[in-house]
């Protein structure tokens, strides 16, 4: 029987060992330990590396770090960290700053107590916390625990007489440092961790294995996602590239030079450009920085980027995977996929792709681009995603296969095509959202979805459903606004409002035109008859500019401007002038809300509904149903 060969040896190594090898140039032990790229990110919160930090000193069993051995280089036994990067982060960011783990479950309520009691203060609640404050912030703004950068007794009394807001005479200040002195020498040996021990496993075996190790190691703990298990499995040799586009290589570059921030050498990256740029990449590292590109060109399609976020994004997987004729259950197979792909040039096929996403933003744009600001100032400035994922992937989906051949070049149909989607696109972006048809789970990406021409009849039962629905609701506070009730608005207004601010510097906002103010008070007095109102429904919607808005309060606009006459601030023609203006946006006569002086619910009822009305007669006029 063949023996079987042991690639795996276990071993301890203090912690002050593990930072000598990561931090060190040229360490102590003459060991170093590098990052391989296809680690995951940074991910523990803050909680959990205190609850490792905590583990350590109680030596509680902690996980084991695994180290590939790389062999010696100039004296130096270099090891790979195939698993451990979220606890040896951690020791790393401890070893710089201890303080920053201290916190308020570090002080015992019976030592808080005995210093209250000294300085004759009454033991409660509010003083307990208010000591703890004190004592906590104080060390928090410390670099360490050792008295010689600032960790003592006398300080920290001197700390606690001037936040407390005491007098005390120096014999007392002295005997409140006798107080503090067991309590700091206690802090400061606890935080000692360099001669804590933890379990370490070296292998020694064949590095094409290390993918596979890392994968099934990390199937417990903080859960890897399955484009963090293709960081790994796609490093093959047979899959690296190289990038032309160095906007690209910029992104990825940056994931790995925050791992060097954090004090890490990444394997086989120095941080030189001149080198970094005209090395290979794995196909992981290509789709990772175009997630990355994608969010920085497009961030209304695909969300804001993140530039301190180094987790790779779903969506330029899913993208790639659909565009080039893979189900996403098959996704592993999308490296072989890409290398085909980019044979005929990787820059013709990122303008394939690019200029397929820019058909489809080109299409939206006038609706999702349209600034129709709500009140609040954090939602005026970002953008709305108003899809999901796979609602983005089909539509660019269906562009690219529409327009390109498996050799990416353009079909000859392509300009019959062209404008069937540019026609369809838009119309049919709106039908899935009201309709929520990609939040219900993934749909077969079927491109010839694309050629159907929603006409004026099925619209009518689509939006028919749709209020039916919203007049159900039964609201007695103000809402936030549906995503799905702003985008209509946008299609009935982009149209209206761009002309209009061609011309103008006016600010809008969407707004309630019966006030949330009048129909809570209409639930109040009917609260026997009357849990809620449809309140915040898309027929009680409308633009109006913001100033007027922010004047007119909880009044009608109406009534906003019948005040306005009353005070002799306009004349009657002057408000006409103004108000026909507003009705330009808001589709309402005067007549139409005197029912607002009492609201009843069928009165409200029949208002909304004859307004909805008049919005599908706008929706279908701008966007050409007939």
């Amino acid at each position: 029987m063949k023996k079987r060969k042991n690639y795996t040896k276990p071993d301890t190594w203090k912690i002050s060992r593990i930072i000598d090898a990561i931090n060190e140039e040229v360490p102590a032990k003459k060991e170093k330990i590098i990052i391989p790229k296809y680690q995951r990110s940074l991910v523990w919160n803050k909680n959990q590396k205190k609850s490792f930090i905590e583990s350590l000193k109680s030596d509680f069993p902690v996980g084991s770090l695994l180290l590939y051995h790389l062999g010696p280089q100039e004296n130096v036994n270099r090891y790979s960290l195939t698993d451990g990067l979220q606890r040896t982060n951690t020791i790393i960011e401890y070893d710089n700053a201890p303080t920053q783990f201290f916190d308020e479950a570090n002080l015992e309520d019976s030592f808080i107590n005995k210093i209250l009691s000294f300085v004759s203060l009454e033991i409660n609640i509010t003083n307990q916390s208010k000591l703890k404050k004190i004592i906590t912030d104080w060390i928090s703004e410390l670099k360490g625990f050792s008295e010689s950068i600032g960790f003592s007794s006398s300080k920290l009394a001197y700390e606690i007489e001037s936040k407390l807001a005491i007098d005390l005479a120096k014999n007392d200040l002295r005997n409140l440092e006798d107080i503090l002195v067991p309590f700091n020498e206690r802090i400061e040996s606890d935080s000692n961790i360099k001669d804590v021990e933890i379990p370490v496993v070296i292998y020694t075996g064949p590095p094409e294995n290390l993918p596979t190790i890392f994968e099934r190691i990390n199937s417990k703990g903080t859960q890897l996602n399955k484009y963090e298990v293709y960081a790994a499995t796609w490093s093959h040799e047979k899959y690296k590239i190289e990038i032309e586009n160095r906007e690209l290589i910029d992104l990825i570059k940056a994931k790995y030079d925050a791992l060097i921030e954090q004090g890490f050498e990444v394997l086989n990256y120095n941080g030189v450009e001149e080198e970094f740029y005209t090395s290979q990449f794995s196909i992981f590292e290509y789709i990772f920085g175009l997630g990355k590109l994608l969010s920085k060109k497009y961030p209304q399609i695909f969300g804001e980027y993140d530039s301190e976020s180094a987790e790779p994004d779903s969506i330029a997987f899913n993208l790639l995977t659909v565009c080039l004729g893979l189900e996403l259950k098959d996704m592993d197979k999308l490296p072989d996929k890409m290398l085909m792909a980019l044979k005929n040039g990787q820059t013709i096929f990122e303008d394939a792709l690019l200029n397929s996403i820019a058909f489809v933003y080109s299409t939206l744009k006038p609706f999702i681009g349209l600034r129709a600001n709500v009140k609040k100032r954090t939602d005026s400035n970002r953008n709305i995603i108003y899809h999901s994922e796979y609602q983005v992937v089909s539509l660019v989906s269906a562009v690219f296969k529409r327009k390109y051949n498996d050799n990416i070049e353009e079909k000859t149909d392509w300009n019959i095509n062209e404008a069937k989607l540019r026609k369809n696109i838009p119309l049919l972006y709106l039908h899935d959202i009201i309709k929520q048809v990609w939040r219900r789970g993934v749909k077969d990406f079927d491109n010839r979805r694309y050629d159907e021409e929603l006409t004026k009849e099925k619209w009518d039962i689509i939006f028919n459903e749709w209020m039916e629905s919203q007049l159900k609701r039964s609201e007695s506070e103000r809402v936030r606004l549906r995503q799905e009730d702003i985008l209509f608005l946008k299609y009935i207004y982009a149209h209206k409002l761009t002309s209009y601010q061609e011309n103008s510097t006016d600010e809008f906002e969407i707004e309630h035109i019966v006030p949330v103010a009048k129909l809570k008070d209409a639930i109040k007095q009917h609260v026997t008859t009357l849990e809620g109102l449809p309140i915040s429904c898309v027929a009680n919607l409308c633009l109006i500019q913001k100033e007027i808005n922010r004047d007119k309060g909880d009044e009608t606009i109406y009534q906003y401007f019948d005040n306005l006459i009353q005070k002799k601030e306009l004349t009657q023609t002057q408000a006409n002038v103004e108000l026909a203006k507003i009705e330009n946006f808001t589709f309402t006569k005067k007549n139409e809300l005197k029912f607002v002086k009492s609201i009843t619910k069928d009165k409200y009822t029949s208002f909304l509904t004859s307004r909805f009305a008049k919005l599908k007669q706008q929706f279908y006029e701008h966007n050409k149903i007939v």
